[in-house]
């Protein structure tokens, strides 16, 4: 799961570490904040 590690590691640049933290480091909650911020992606 390379590309959801990547994911990650762009939305921590972009000041989302908090939100991940919040929702837990799940795909599934990764996608709702994706869902948020489409073009984060």
């Amino acid at each position: 799961m390379s590309s959801f590690r990547q994911i990650v590691d762009i939305l921590k640049q972009k000041g989302y570490g908090i939100a991940i933290k919040d929702f837990g480091i799940e795909e599934t909650s990764l996608k709702s904040v994706i869902d948020l911020e489409p073009g984060y992606v």
